[in-house]
This record gives structure tokens, C-alpha cells and sequence, in this order.
């Protein structure tokens, strides 16, 4: 009965966040659907119409609906027996995608995503205030230079097919840790399931051809899923210690990249410190002192080394006093939209001095929490903050992320299909509705499933909605207002709105079931 009690108020206490924090992203997410369908063209309009009369007639049609449901258990009949096969299919026709999305879409981005690629082939020096400022950019960086040495020192549109082939590798390798990890948590079912969510939310998407740090870490996130289950699911005693200081290794890459994946390492510690408090019995074993001491280990000597590396290059020079505090993020996250402020971060510049700097940053938010003029001034600004943080289904594609792609006149590259829906005439702007409008559905979609985990009370799946609400929350409190940093944790979100598909398909099998007896 104790057991139960922990883990029930463990489960209620996440639910609390969990709950408005999605419906509030599902709101906005359902609230940008019209929009996108009202800018599709002509054409896409009248496929989606005849598509959706195809829908209403199969949803109030028992007839109809009796031969789709023949027609649907037929083809799983026969293709069962071949499901290896297809399997590697639809793995190489999705390669093949990807591949296609790589050659059409690659070129020269915008933002920060260029600023690091030019420095990293043409010098950082130029660039020495922008990387003294955001020094969690120099890792990306100096991973950049050296491949750029590896591949022969190509011109930047040919590199940037290169960093995108690497792109493909870490997105689909991350995918394949996720897929693996699910299957050993949930079994075979959750992880079919998580197979089809993530062709449909992020395989297919055009994200592949973003070589930047928000790729990187939807990798990492996905790398301490996978190690943190190997670690609790390994029977050796030495498996376990390995296990440990490579996490403590991927939490260094983590940290030095985005630190917010760390929060994916931090629920991992909650969950246990709750299984704890769940069995009053239970005493650390020496092998979780010694697995927790490795972890320690392999971050701090990994992260020292890295500290000494910086220290001692000379390909460009960082003024280690300039960096951004932690605080700033806070400020810059209770302005406007939560996003990226530029006079913000010109203040920064302007103050010298770290303690100074500390100082006007803390006098900043405090102006900033009395402007508000009291919570619910407030509850609006996070309410929409929120929205802004999750509801794009495109994760910011064409606003955030901006690509004037290899050979943007051509006219026969811009007639194919990948950049009729990713680049209108070869550049990725706002304006790729037929896209947008298919992202939504599905992202609305996944997020309508995550609130059907509302009733698993199991640790696992816990795990997963504690990692969730952590990084909903960051993002609130921290910069945000963009989409974009949420494929950084979606890894999460992929495996909540799988395991909540499962629910929902045993709830309507249930029902069935009971209106046949």
C-alpha cells in the first residue's frame, strides 16, 4: 500500500504540469491549422477536401467502414509473413528521402547555423565577440573545422551537404537507440508504433538538412535514454560501470552542446530518488554508489579536458568575462514572445564587467516581473509563451530555420516535390503551407496522445513525463518563444505520445469487445 501511495502521488504531482502544459500546446497547435490550410494552393486545397469527404463518409458509413476494416486486416494478413522485408523497405525508402532532402535542400543558412559553419571554414577571429558571448557554440565549432579538414576543405555549399550527411547519421541513430530503448521498456507493439509516429513527425520532415546543435541534441537526448536502460537492464556488475562512464561522457557532449538535455539525465535521478522514497526497505546497493561515482568521474574528466583544449587553441580567441550569465537567459525569457531580444544581448555587451553585468540582469528581471502588474498578467504572458514554445508543428521551419539552398534558380530542382513543400523557389521561408499544414495535423495529433499517459503510473513511463514537463518548463522560464527547441527533447514527447496511442488502442479494443458480449 505504500508502494502504491508513492508512486500514485509521484504520478499526480507530474499530471499537475503535465495536463495544462499540453492542452495549452494543443490549443495552439489546432489554432494553426486553418491558417496553413487557407495558404495552401489550389490544388492542395482540393486534394485535402476530396481527402477529408473520403474521411466523413468512412467515419458515418457502417458499410463502408466494414470493407475498409476487411480490406485494412487483409493487407495485414499478407503482409505479416513479410514483415522483414518490409521492414527494410521502408528503411530504404525512407534513406533514399532523406538523401534527396540533403541534395535538394542544402545550402547556406542563416542565423547562428551559418555564422558558425563560415567561421569554422573561413576563421573564427572575425567572429571572436560572437563565440566569447555564446560559448556554448565552440564545441559545434571545432567539431565543424575538423571535418571540414577530413573531407578536404570543400567550399561551403559542397561542406554543407557533408555536415548534413552527419546530420542524417545522428537523426536516424538516435532514432534507432529511442526505437531499441522502447522495445526493451514497452515491447514490440509500443515500439511499432513509435516507428510510424517518428517517420510522420520527424524522419520524413525536412529537418535532416539543419546541420545544428538542436539535431545534435535530439541525438543526446535519445543516447541517455538508451544508456540509462542499458545500465538498469544489464545483469553484469562491469556492464553497469561501463554504462555509467558513458553517460558521464554524453552528459559532458550534452552540456557543452545544449544544456537543457541534461534535464533528460535529471529525471532519470528523480524517478530514482522517488523509487527510493517508494521502498522504505530499499538501500543503496554499492553498485549504484560506485555507477553514480562513475558518472561523476567520466563528466569531470571529460568536461577538464575539454576546458584545457580551449584554453590552449589559438584558433580563436574567447574572453572567457564576456560570456552570457545564466540570468540573462531568465531576462530575455520574460520579454515579448520569450524569444531571442537583441537589445538584451547588446546590454550585455556594454557591461564589462561579469559582476555588473550579473547586476543589471537581476535589475532587469525584477523591472520586468512589476510590469506584469501582478499573476494574472502573468498567466497570460506564460500561457502564450507556451504556445509559442510548442504549438508549431514544424519546430519553426522557414522562420527560425532559413536556407538559400544550392542552386535556388534552378528550375528543375524547384519543381520537385521536396521543394514545393520545404523551399518555395529554392529559399525556406514562412510560406511552405502545404507542409505546415500537414505538420500540424500530426503534431496535434501526438499531442492529443500525450494526454492519454495521464493514467500510467509506472516509473517508465513517469520518466517520460517528468523529462517533458522539465523541459516545458525550462523553456518557460528560460528563452524560448520558438518551436525550434523542441526537437531537442522529442525523443520524449515521441515515446509519451506512443504510449499513449497504446492506451487509447486498448481502450477502443476494450469497448468493442463489450459491445460484442
Amino acid at each position: 500500500m505504500h508502494q502504491d501511495r508513492v508512486k500514485k502521488i509521484s504520478n499526480v504531482l507530474v499530471n499537475l504540469f503535465l495536463i495544462p502544459l499540453v492542452v495549452v500546446a494543443l490549443l495552439g497547435s489546432l489554432a494553426l491549422i486553418v491558417p496553413a490550410f487557407q495558404g495552401m494552393s489550389g490544388l492542395a486545397i482540393k486534394l485535402v477536401t476530396g481527402l477529408g469527404v473520403i474521411g466523413v463518409v468512412i467515419v458515418i458509413s457502417q458499410p463502408v467502414r466494414q470493407a475498409c476494416r476487411k480490406l485494412v486486416t487483409g493487407l495485414y494478413a499478407k503482409g505479416y509473413p513479410h514483415r522483414r522485408v518490409l521492414m527494410w523497405v521502408v528503411i530504404v525508402l525512407t534513406l533514399c528521402w532523406q538523401l534527396a532532402v540533403i541534395y535538394l535542400l542544402s545550402g547556406q543558412n542563416a542565423y547562428d547555423t551559418g555564422k558558425i559553419m563560415d567561421a569554422a571554414i573561413n576563421g573564427a577571429q572575425a567572429h571572436r565577440t560572437y563565440f566569447s558571448l555564446n560559448q556554448n557554440t565552440l564545441l559545434l565549432l571545432f567539431l565543424e573545422r575538423g571535418f571540414w579538414f577530413m573531407t578536404g576543405r570543400p567550399s561551403i555549399s559542397t561542406f554543407v551537404v557533408y555536415a548534413n550527411v552527419i546530420n542524417l547519421i545522428l537523426i536516424d541513430s538516435g532514432f534507432w537507440l529511442l526505437a531499441h530503448s522502447v522495445k526493451r521498456l514497452f515491447g514490440k507493439q509500443h515500439q511499432v508504433v513509435l516507428v510510424v509516429i517518428g517517420e510522420l513527425l520527424f524522419l520524413l520532415s525536412p529537418w535532416v538538412a539543419v546541420p545544428y546543435t538542436d539535431t545534435w541534441a535530439f541525438f543526446l537526448t535519445a543516447a541517455i535514454v538508451a544508456i540509462g536502460v542499458s545500465h538498469f537492464n544489464s545483469s553484469k556488475t562491469w556492464q553497469k560501470y561501463v554504462w555509467a562512464i558513458l553517460m558521464g561522457l554524453t552528459v559532458t557532449l550534452a552540456y557543452l552542446l545544449k544544456p537543457s538535455v541534461v534535464i533528460a539525465l535529471a529525471a532519470f535521478c528523480l524517478i530514482g530518488l522517488f523509487r527510493l522514497i517508494n521502498n522504505h526497505h530499499f538501500r543503496p546497493r554499492l553498485v549504484v554508489l560506485i555507477s553514480t561515482l562513475l558518472v561523476v568521474i567520466g563528466f569531470g574528466a571529460s568536461f577538464t579536458a575539454y576546458k584545457s583544449f580551449i584554453q590552449h587553441q589559438d584558433f580563436v580567441t574567447i574572453d572567457k568575462k564576456m560570456g552570457h550569465p545564466m540570468i540573462h537567459f531568465i531576462a530575455i525569457g520574460m520579454h515579448g514572445t520569450g524569444a531571442y531580444n537583441y537589445p538584451d544581448a547588446e546590454l550585455d555587451v556594454t557591461i564589462k564587467s561579469p559582476k555588473k553585468r550579473q547586476q543589471a540582469n537581476v535589475k532587469l528581471i525584477k523591472e520586468r516581473i512589476k510590469g506584469f502588474h501582478g499573476w494574472p498578467n502573468y498567466q497570460r504572458f506564460i500561457t502564450k509563451k507556451q504556445v509559442n514554445n510548442i504549438a508549431d508543428g514544424t519546430f519553426a521551419w522557414g522562420t527560425d530555420v532559413q536556407i538559400d539552398t544550392n542552386q535556388a534558380n534552378s528550375h528543375a530542382r524547384n519543381q520537385t516535390i521536396i521543394r514545393r513543400l520545404f523551399a518555395k523557389q529554392g529559399q525556406t521561408r514562412g510560406n511552405t503551407y502545404e507542409y505546415r499544414f500537414i505538420a500540424q495535423l500530426v503534431w496535434s495529433v501526438c499531442l492529443g496522445l500525450i494526454l492519454f499517459t495521464v493514467g500510467s503510473e509506472t516509473w517508465r513511463v513517469q520518466f517520460f513525463k517528468y523529462g517533458v514537463v522539465g523541459f516545458m518548463l525550462f523553456l518557460l522560464i528560460f528563452e524560448g518563444g520558438r518551436s525550434r527547441y523542441v526537437v531537442q527533447f522529442l525523443p520524449l514527447m515521441m515515446v509519451l505520445a506512443t504510449v499513449g496511442a497504446v492506451n487509447l488502442m486498448t481502450k477502443i479494443r476494450s469497448h468493442q469487445a463489450l459491445k460484442r458480449d
